[in-house]
């Protein structure tokens, strides 16, 4: 009796796991679950975006993020690893820069959590879900305070 209960738990939890992956292989766009966009606007640096792009990516590389120019041409740089795909975006609004950045979460990421929890793995899932936040953090962290030092760079550049 107890054995058939979990059975049926199991497999509905496989049965919604496998609906929701579904959804999310052809609802979400093809870089994954988008996380995060997160946008700051620096003054009077819009006729210094060329140098604003240069210190950006030498402060992402000193964070050991590999980012690379983007084939899109409304974005400038991208990066991606097992678990994110992120966008580095700038554009000039008067004269001053937007700098923006969206990072998605990898839909093979997301469908394995729902498999682990699903099969009644939770801890596991639980640990692919942490490491995940992790890389995350880190990888928002890292462009959050690149930009801002870019930031300052450029305009240390003009004093």
């Amino acid at each position: 009796m107890v054995l058939s209960s979990l059975a049926i738990i199991i497999g509905l939890g496989v049965a919604v796991a496998t609906v929701l992956s579904i959804i999310i292989l052809f609802k979400f766009p093809p870089e994954g679950l988008a996380i995060t966009t997160t946008e700051r606007v620096f003054f009077r640096i819009g006729v210094k975006k060329k140098e604003f792009l240069k210190h950006l990516q030498e402060e992402i590389a000193r964070r050991n993020f590999n980012f690379i120019k983007a084939p899109r041409s409304e974005l400038d740089f991208e990066y991606s690893d097992s678990f994110n795909k992120a966008y580095i975006y700038t554009d000039i609004v008067g004269d001053h820069l937007r700098y923006g950045f969206r990072i998605y979460m990898k839909k093979p990421i997301a469908i394995l959590i729902l498999f682990l929890t699903a099969l009644g793995l939770v801890i596991p899932g639980i640990i692919v879900f942490l490491f995940w936040l992790a890389k995350y953090n880190s990888l928002k962290e890292a462009l959050l305070s690149a930009g801002e030092n870019a930031y300052i760079l450029v305009r240390g550049e003009e004093a």
